[in-house]
């Protein structure tokens, strides 16, 4: 898919950017390794950007809050005010935000305006592209609102 979108010429690019969540985990695990083994290959710049702050890019200045499916029914929401972050990030029912002024994913099924997932990843490489003209970190951690739901393997049991 990566030599598809680049018509086989990874040369064009100047960088790699990734969103890093909150997503699913297995999600966010593919996409950012994904990200970095490209850019390693590539001797390329890695730089990462939260979900909501890629919802908020993609819609702009505003009173709103930026929402992002968290499963269970819930949300990862955070609000904000003229483009910019008010408060923490919070995870809260669906039911929770019917009222409220909602972007984002599956935002309008709450009344609000749907970000598509093509216009937050759009929106994330613009507002990257000055953190690649200045020196920075490759090094990305994961925004994870929860702890993933693994198990330890059951220990063999003796005969």
């Amino acid at each position: 898919m990566i030599d598809e979108l680049l018509a086989g010429d990874r040369a064009v690019l100047a960088g790699v950017a990734v969103v890093i969540g909150p997503g699913s985990y297995a999600g966010l695990r593919v996409g950012i390794a994904t990200a970095q083994g490209l850019a390693l290959a590539s001797g390329l710049p890695l730089r990462g950007l939260p979900t909501l702050e890629a919802v908020a890019a993609a819609k702009g200045p505003g009173d709103y809050t930026a929402i992002h499916p968290a499963g269970r029914s819930e949300y990862a929401a955070l609000a904000y005010r003229d483009g910019r972050p008010t408060g923490p990030l919070r995870v809260v029912k669906g039911a929770e935000l019917v009222g409220e002024r909602t972007v984002g994913e599956g935002a309008e099924a709450l009344g609000g305006c749907e970000v598509t997932p093509g216009e937050r990843c759009r929106a994330a490489l613009l507002a990257l592209l000055p953190a690649f003209a200045a020196p920075g970190s490759d090094e990305l951690e994961p925004l994870y609102l929860r702890e993933p739901p693994v198990t330890l393997p059951r220990r063999a049991r003796p005969a």
